[in-house]
């Protein structure tokens, strides 16, 4: 019966290690996961100023549980009304008790996305036509403030209605 005994407790003992290795992988991809999530969200603030990816990665450089090095990806794309940022992350974690059943390490994986969009935004152009206008430039060229004025407005037009644009854009 001893003999017997061993060989179940062995196996418990077995069980309840791949169970805490398992235990910990979980709350590592958590841990990861949401500093991923966070550092999505801060980068794809249409106000925020700092590279996204600077922005993603000092958030990974806050997780809780394991400060290693992590592989990662950011993908930014700002738009005129919008900006949405794409990341992944990922790293591996040496594990205690499955290293018997001959896995060394277990891979800790996350995927974010984040969206920030501004609809229905007015903008109105007020150009200045008064007399001061009618000025040159400078003195090497020859064309007025008002001719200048005008190339710029155009230029604002052109940008404003393009074609993703379009159908929701009124001048």
């Amino acid at each position: 019966m001893t003999p017997l005994m061993l060989v179940l407790f062995t196996g418990i003992v077995m069980m309840t290690g791949f169970a805490l290795d398992l235990i910990r992988h979980e709350s590592e991809r958590s841990d990861l996961q949401d500093a991923l999530d966070r550092g999505v969200l801060a980068a794809a603030s249409i106000t925020q100023t700092v590279d996204a990816e600077v922005t993603v990665l000092e958030y990974l450089d806050t997780r809780a549980l394991t400060s290693g090095a992590v592989a990662h990806s950011v993908i930014p794309d700002t738009q005129l009304n919008s900006r949405r940022i794409d990341a992944s992350a990922e790293f591996e974690m040496p594990t205690m008790f499955l290293r018997m059943a001959g896995l060394g390490a277990l891979p800790v994986a996350a995927t974010s996305a984040a969206l920030q969009r501004l609809q229905d935004v007015e903008v109105s152009l007020v150009l200045d036509i008064s007399g001061s206008m009618a000025r040159e430039v400078s003195s090497s060229t020859s064309q007025s403030r008002l001719a200048v004025l005008r190339g710029a407005a155009s230029h604002f037009v052109d940008v404003v209605l393009n074609e993703a644009a379009r159908d929701r854009t009124t001048i």
